[in-house]
């Protein structure tokens, strides 16, 4: 009979556990979790099989009976020796850790194989088979970028080369076909150079559609020009004839009320201004302190006219003695409850009130550096108490008579 084959040992787990394993589930020979545990019925002791299997031989070797590694106890082995399956299941219960640096995975012993079936951080050979053994995660990466054995296509096939080599083989590639990639790069130069002088063509064709869209460009502006200025004349024109009836108005329409209020009282800014507008002829604009001036400063709304540099002046009187009449228009959705607030002056003759005359003269630049109206033109509480602010905006009304 021949002798039978020694067992290298250890042979119970030698897997990281996340927790300690009880001393009486390691295995009195080789002092590692055991693996297809075995209980001895006499003395009660557990072993791995296989390490019992090779105390057994080396005993029967020697020519020695078989006994308990730990207290001798003699031992017949189909009758004192049977598998612990309860251990068994508890073992490959316990919760380890993978063996590979990198991996974080976790879980029980009898999911090792499986998770190791997938784990990224498990070494194989290159399914080229080139030599090289890489993680799992480099395979693709391998393949793609490194691998001797992978199909590429030559350096020169954006050229119309059609040749795919091996890594590997490129630089000898490279060498036998220099002629035909000679001739493919000579041919694509040709190629780009045609296509650079068609370019060129469009190019200079697109200048002179430009040069053309530049003159047509100018003679529109200077059409539009002429209208806008026939336009503006109608407006003086019209403004004029209507203040002769006592029409004539302007309203100015300031969105984002409340904003502006609240930047004026943190003095991010001090006032506003409307854009000019012509009533009577003469050439005008607004000039708003939201949150007031001199004594109205914090309480009221200050309002202001600046008379400015119009083209009718030549025609005008001056200094300016019209009645101005300025409304803040209640926004109420019927008109019979509209209670508008109204403040209207009769500009004196400056001789009776020297101050005015710098407001009232003829402007010689773009604009007076005076300006007259009302320092308490509103209140802020006023401006709450009915419909003058509805969808964050006041409307200004002003018309000279």
């Amino acid at each position: 009979m021949s002798e039978a084959q020694a067992i290298v040992l250890p042979s119970g787990y030698e897997d990281e556990f996340v927790n300690a394993v009880e001393e009486d589930l390691l295995c009195s020979i080789c002092h590692l979790a055991l693996k297809e545990a075995v209980q001895t019925g006499k003395c009660g002791h557990r072993f791995c099989m296989q390490c019992l299997d090779e105390h057994f031989r080396r005993l029967k070797l020697k020519g020695k009976p078989l006994n308990c590694p730990v207290d001798r106890n003699i031992l017949i082995r189909d009758k004192d020796i049977f598998p612990d399956k309860a251990t068994d299941r508890k073992i490959l219960s316990f919760i380890i850790k993978c063996p590979l640096e990198g991996c974080q995975w976790t879980g029980e012993l009898r999911s090792k194989t499986s998770h190791q079936a997938k784990c990224r951080k498990v070494l194989l050979s290159c399914s080229q088979r080139c030599g090289a053994v890489i993680a799992r995660q480099e395979i693709s990466t391998h393949i793609e970028k490194e691998c001797p054995l992978s199909m590429i296509s030559c350096p020169y096939d954006h050229m119309g080369c059609p040749a795919k080599v091996h890594r590997k083989e490129v630089e000898s590639h490279l060498q036998t076909a220099l002629r035909l990639h000679l001739d493919l790069a000579c041919a694509r130069l040709r190629d780009t150079q045609g296509r650079l002088n068609d370019t060129q063509v469009q190019l200079n064709d697109t200048k002179a559609q430009l040069g053309n869209l530049q003159k047509e460009f100018k003679e529109t502006t200077r059409e539009l020009e002429k209208k806008i200025h026939a336009v503006l004349e109608k407006k003086a024109q019209y403004s004029e004839g209507n203040c002769h009836n006592h029409y004539g108005s302007f309203t100015w329409r300031i969105d984002d009320f409340n904003k502006l209020l609240e930047s004026a009282k943190s003095n991010e800014i001090t006032h506003i201004e409307s854009s000019p507008f012509y009533s009577c002829g003469y050439k005008c604009k607004l000039q708003m302190n939201p949150n007031g001036f001199s004594n109205g400063k914090g309480t009221h709304l200050s309002l202001y006219l600046v008379m400015m540099r119009g083209e009718n002046d030549a025609t005008l009187e001056w200094p300016f003695r019209k009645t101005v009449i300025i409304t803040l228009i209640d926004q109420q959705d019927t008109d019979n409850s509209k209670q508008n607030i109204v403040e209207s002056f009769h500009v004196p003759h400056p001789e009776r009130d020297p101050r005015l005359l710098e407001q009232l003269k003829r402007p010689v630049s773009v604009q007076n550096s005076s300006r007259f109206g009302y320092n308490k033109f509103v209140s802020h509480k006023a401006l709450q108490e009915r419909r003058y602010i509805a969808d964050d905006a006041i409307l200004i009304q002003v018309a000279f008579t």
